[in-house]
């Protein structure tokens, strides 16, 4: 089963969150001040200054959680993003 098409209004955003790790590969626990990073995955085609696979710099407790299904070889299978106001996010990633 694939998800439905969704055209997102105004100037929506949604980013899967990256949780921080060390170099050794353990998490990091984040505080209540620590911005979060995540990876644009849809936009509003009202959104001009990203694009798909940008990593963004946001505040912590923003936005919307929805749960949404990634891969339809497992099913049942829900990744947590979050929409939000392209206005929220503090700075875009340079990977150049």
């Amino acid at each position: 089963m694939s998800q439905p098409k969704v055209r997102w209004l105004k100037d929506r955003v949604v980013v899967k969150p990256i949780p921080l790790q060390s170099r050794g590969g353990i998490a990091i626990p984040q505080t209540a001040q620590t911005p979060e990073v995540g990876i644009v995955k849809d936009l509003s085609s009202k959104v001009k200054d990203l694009r798909l696979g940008d990593r963004v710099l946001y505040p912590r407790f923003i936005g919307e959680k929805i749960p949404i299904q990634e891969d339809d070889q497992l099913p049942g299978i829900l990744t947590e993003y979050l929409v939000f106001s392209v206005y929220q996010i503090i700075a875009v990633f340079n990977e150049n």
